[in-house]
């Protein structure tokens, strides 16, 4: 019977070239948000933790494939980490994901940013007021965002949910791309290959920098 660090290894593995390709965008920055797209909810959310940890420094030393080792240890730039886990609601998506980046930085961090409302349209805008008081923190950390399991999100929603909140993660991809932001996100293949959608990912994802794992 296999152990589990033994497992993990065997997804590293078989999945080096997909998180060496992530790995790449968040040093070249050459795109600020990244789906993770897989058949396997583990494997995804598996990938998602390990990029986190990286990501924060901890496990370079110990990653045993050399390849991925080597990419991780060329990341220089630095983040204060945020993490969103998707739970099933009616809510659109922007307002979720606002509201757990205010509650996780002031929980983690001591971070106090401004309350995100319905009625605010200015994605970018928001986004540059959470820069402004992560920078009077840390001058050198811009942020970065884990979400954890999209599809549990979207499950919930008909179509024109699905629609609104894959427009705001163009929003999203529009906003990161002039600021210290960025955002990797655990979803499942079934979303992107549901013909009931109507091609709604593929429209509203121009910016975002699709990953199969």
């Amino acid at each position: 019977m296999k152990k589990k660090s033994d497992s993990m290894i065997d997804i590293l593995k078989q999945k080096e070239t997909s998180i060496l390709e992530i790995i790449g965008a968040i040093q070249k920055s050459n795109y600020k948000v990244i789906n993770i797209i897989g058949n396997s909810n583990y494997e995804t959310l598996f990938i998602s933790s390990f990029l986190k940890s990286i990501s924060k420094d901890f496990s370079i030393p110990i990653i045993t494939v050399e390849n991925i080792r080597k990419a991780a240890f060329e990341i220089n730039k630095k983040y204060f980490i945020v993490t969103i886990t998707m739970s099933p609601k009616y809510i659109d998506y922007s307002e979720f994901f606002f509201n757990e980046i205010e509650v996780f930085l002031k929980s983690e961090y001591d971070i106090e940013i401004p309350a995100f409302t319905k009625e605010e349209t200015d994605v970018k805008n928001h986004f540059s007021n959470i820069l402004t008081e992560i920078k009077k923190v840390d001058s050198n950390k811009g942020l970065l965002v884990f979400v954890e399991d999209l599809s549990n999100f979207l499950r919930m929603k008909d179509l024109e949910g699905i629609k609104k909140d894959f427009q705001f993660l163009n929003e999203l991809a529009q906003a990161c791309k002039e600021q210290e932001l960025f955002c990797i996100t655990a979803i499942d293949f079934e979303i992107y290959s549901n013909p009931n959608l109507f091609n709604i990912p593929e429209e509203a994802g121009m910016n975002i920098l699709r990953i199969l794992v």
